[in-house]
């Protein structure tokens, strides 16, 4: 009669079998098509195959006697055990996000998410930071930016300049700039209530300088349509602008109504149903990308070193071959 401790070998043999390999890369394209297709919640559902692949390696250096004698094959499967598991601590923990913040104002946790793994929290919620403004400086098709920020770090203030391949870093999250646009500033004053000031925030600027327009439901007032027209000096190659040369560029506000169209210079205002609508001004927002991936450093060291470790074993091997010449 085989014993519990008999199966034992057996048993771990059969997880280390490459039929398990061949079941998880299956299983993975399954989940990744899920995911893709919206089937799936990304960071449990790629957990799965990912633990699959884990306890088929470590059975497989178990109970495989050539990987334990040999160093570099060790440190590759170790390597890659290592890796699984910090792919998957990746997907439970990452966080990715979206941001739009005004010249001049402040971030306080308001945030588009695009990812979020089953085990993060709410940290970026208490994220705060300034957007003190921004400078693009044109070298052809290549747009270099300069975000000016201000940021609380140790209990003292701090001021830095970040960019889209230079993060400000704060509590683990990485802040990237991304893509930016004009803002209207608006005062509404309602029939029955007091003076509302507020901004409007349009599409991210195109290549051409082109601005989309938006609707916008006015507090207490009807839904209006508005975009921008603007008279600007396109960038060349050389150039530089500040906030989206919002202080030299000559605009209007287009509001549409009830089919009807109003053109307002800034200081100008309309009479809409429920109260008066003023353009205060022309103002412009950066837009940022939030990232938080504890591994990312791990994910790499321990790439590197099972890299390394299938260079030291194929090297030895090479070197054993001319000897033997």
């Amino acid at each position: 009669m085989t014993t519990a401790r008999g199966m034992l070998p057996v048993m771990v043999r059969a997880l280390a079998s490459k039929h398990l390999m061949v079941a998880f890369f299956l299983l993975m394209a399954a989940v990744a098509l899920g995911i893709a297709y919206g089937l799936l919640t990304p960071s449990p559902a790629a957990v799965v195959p990912l633990a699959l692949m884990a306890v088929n390696l470590t059975a497989a250096i178990a109970s495989n006697a050539r990987f334990r004698a040999d160093l570099p094959l060790l440190v590759f499967h170790l390597s890659l055990l290592a890796f699984t598991g910090l792919v998957a601590i990746a997907w439970l923990t990452n966080f990715d996000g979206l941001a739009k913040v005004l010249v001049d104002r402040h971030f306080a946790g308001d945030v588009q998410i695009t990812a979020h793994g089953a085990l993060h929290g709410n940290g970026v919620r208490a994220l705060r930071f300034t957007n003190e403004g921004f400078t693009e400086t044109f070298d052809g098709s290549y747009r270099h930016t300069r975000n000016r920020v201000r940021f609380a770090a140790a209990g003292v203030m701090h001021e830095g300049v970040i960019g889209d391949d230079r993060p400000l870093v704060l509590d683990g999250y990485r802040i990237y700039t991304r893509a930016r646009g004009y803002a209207a500033n608006l005062q509404w004053e309602p029939d029955d209530g007091a003076l509302q000031l507020t901004s409007v925030q349009f599409g991210p600027l195109s290549k051409d300088g082109f601005t989309q327009g938006t609707q916008w439901p006015i507090p207490g007032g009807p839904l209006v349509w508005m975009s921008l027209s603007t008279e600007k000096e396109q960038p060349g190659p050389g150039m530089t602008r500040e906030n989206l040369g919002v202080k030299e560029a000559r605009n209007k506000l287009v509001v549409r109504h009830d089919e009807r169209f109003h053109d307002l210079e800034i200081g100008e205002s309309i009479a809409l149903p429920g109260g008066r609508l003023r353009y205060g001004g022309l103002s412009a927002w950066m837009g940022y990308r939030i990232i938080y991936d504890p591994t990312k450093p791990w994910l790499v060291g321990t790439l590197a070193v099972a890299i390394g470790s299938m260079l030291w074993f194929y090297a030895r091997r090479l070197w054993r071959s001319w000897d033997e010449d």
